[in-house]
């Protein structure tokens, strides 16, 4: 075996450590356009997402796996069915113009309305994550954004600041997307999601195996301070 110095051993270990801490490539301010472009759109073009999923939701108030149908459509409604596992219905959750409803079936059946978000999640992005869409700032209409702003992160991230107004208040949402390469585009794996202001102020959310007809993430989940929604598609039909 070859004998080496002490200095030679430190160079070898320099030189390793120097290969593993590689800065990520800084993007040029168009590619993170196109970075925000090409996350923005999976499913944008999706007009109604209908099909069966596996949900688990942990809240301090419920807890609990169960099966459930779906049809949610562009105009942002929302409706599901949760069943038990011989296919009875145990409730209904319905989603429209910002406002949701639970209805819990049984002996006496319980009703559940609440405004601004469920389970922890906006009611803006309720209805397009089961639609196979990606939380983003608004861009256009009425209650866009004034200001958007992109950077990067020091992990390579995507990072995007919105400023919004309404009626004298403003607030500003980050959101931050950690990304990979999928059929040669940016694809997103997690994001979390800030909000100075009033409502929800922090989200976080997973990403997993999109889909090959529409690039929509198949498995997601969410996290905030509500608790935890986590949604697996078994069967998905897309309308475009």
């Amino acid at each position: 075996m070859p004998s080496y110095s002490r200095l030679t051993w430190v160079a070898l270990l320099s030189t390793l450590f120097c290969a593993c801490a590689t800065t990520p490539v800084r993007r040029t301010e168009a590619e993170q356009r196109q970075a925000f472009s090409e996350i923005c759109s999976i499913g944008r073009g999706n007009q109604e997402v209908m099909g069966s999923v596996w949900m688990k939701v942990e809240t301090p108030d419920e807890k609990g796996q169960f099966p459930a149908q779906l049809k949610a459509a562009n105009s942002g409604q929302l409706n599901m069915e949760i069943t038990n596992l011989v296919g009875g219905v145990e409730a209904t959750l319905k989603i429209h113009d910002g406002h949701y409803e639970v209805k819990w079936t049984g002996r006496e059946q319980v009703v559940e309305k609440g405004t601004g978000q469920w389970r922890g999640i906006p009611l803006a992005w309720a209805v397009d994550l089961f639609l196979g869409r990606i939380p983003c700032p608004v861009t256009k209409g009425e209650r866009r954004a004034l200001k958007v702003e992109l950077d990067q992160g020091p992990e390579g991230q995507l990072i995007v600041r919105a400023l919004y107004a309404s009626h004298q208040t403003q607030w500003t949402e980050t959101f931050e997307y950690e990304m990979k390469t999928w059929a040669g585009k940016p694809w997103p794996v997690h994001l979390n999601w800030k909000k100075q202001g009033p409502g929800p102020t922090q989200v976080s959310f997973d990403f997993e195996d999109p889909s090959d007809h529409d690039a929509g993430p198949q498995k997601w989940s969410a996290v905030s301070d509500s608790g935890e929604v986590k949604i697996r598609w078994k069967d998905r039909s897309v309308s475009p």
